[in-house]
């Protein structure tokens, strides 16, 4: 992979970060040992290159902002400063986290998963201008509550927010002009 490619991905992680207002920029390291794609576990967002999909070159942004996003909900659940979740929400959090589903058909309907795949929908969403397709895993009615859920980052985050985070980061949205 060249260099530019990796500062681009750098860019796009340190912006993905900056918007979270994540404490601490998350390590990246490379796994070929993990079963997925991408991972976040022990504070790292783990990556392995063999898992991704050859024809979607935009899976890559969406399973990092996707990851980073579960590095911010275990940031909420470890703060007393954090005023996106509730109460109910945090505790649910803990929760998924100590009983996790790693796959199969409750996996994508645990809270955590919802909230990571609407945030990674509305980065790709915002920095690309692209909508967010789904494989054949997914059914109508998950794809229809992750839109929903990235409907509501939204609402959360400004543009200006978004171009103020990019700028940090000097990343450069593909599609996106925010003049």
């Amino acid at each position: 992979m060249s260099n530019a490619i990796l500062n681009y991905i750098d860019s796009f992680y340190v912006f993905v970060s900056d918007l979270l207002t994540l404490d601490e920029l998350p390590e990246l390291s490379l796994d070929d040992k993990i079963e997925t794609a991408c991972a976040y576990s022990d504070g790292k967002v783990l990556i392995n290159f063999d898992k991704f999909p050859k024809d979607n070159s935009l899976f890559l942004f969406m399973a990092l902002a996707h990851e980073l996003r579960h590095a911010y909900q275990v940031q909420c659940l470890e703060s007393d400063e954090q005023d996106y979740f509730s109460e109910e929400q945090l505790d649910l959090i803990q929760n998924e986290l100590s009983n996790y589903i790693p796959h199969g058909n409750n996996y994508k309907n645990q809270f955590i998963e919802l909230d990571a795949f609407g945030f990674a929908e509305f980065i790709i969403n915002t920095c690309f201008g692209i909508k967010c397709t789904y494989n054949q895993t997914f059914t109508q009615e998950e794809i229809d509550k992750i839109h929903n859920k990235a409907n509501e980052f939204k609402n959360i985050y400004s543009d200006d927010e978004v171009k103020e985070c990019m700028q940090f980061a000097e990343f450069e949205p593909i599609k996106k002009d925010f003049s």
